[in-house]
């Protein structure tokens, strides 16, 4: 039974995220030259990334109103994706302008969330 357990987890580590294998189809492109198209491949992951991010939270957390903590979590949880996506896309000389977009609880809530 070990054995098989030790199997299984070493088929599913095989698997790249969506998010890892989108940032691995954007250092493809950049091989090619294709900077531009590169730069939307890291951005469709880094917002992949923030939902995550966001649902990591409200499980944790909940969505409701004014919670400090929660607030908190995810700012500087955030601050770590940006810093990771910042690096990715200063290596191609793109300016990374969605960072403000969802940088607290708040914003993605209310992109995420039905009014």
């Amino acid at each position: 039974m070990t054995n098989d357990v030790k199997k299984i987890k070493s088929w599913t580590n095989d698997y790249p995220t969506e998010e890892n294998a989108l940032i691995r189809e954007a250092q493809l492109l950049c091989m090619n030259g294709d900077f531009e198209e590169a730069a939307e491949k890291y951005k469709k992951a880094f917002r992949i990334s923030v939902i995550k991010l966001y649902e990591k939270v409200v499980s944790e957390y909940g969505d409701r109103e004014g919670y400090q903590g929660r607030d908190d979590y995810y700012a500087g949880e955030y601050a770590k994706v940006v810093s990771c996506y910042e690096k990715m896309m200063k290596k191609i000389n793109i300016s990374f302008d969605e960072k403000s977009k969802f940088d607290s609880f708040n914003k993605i809530n209310a992109m995420i969330s039905k009014p």
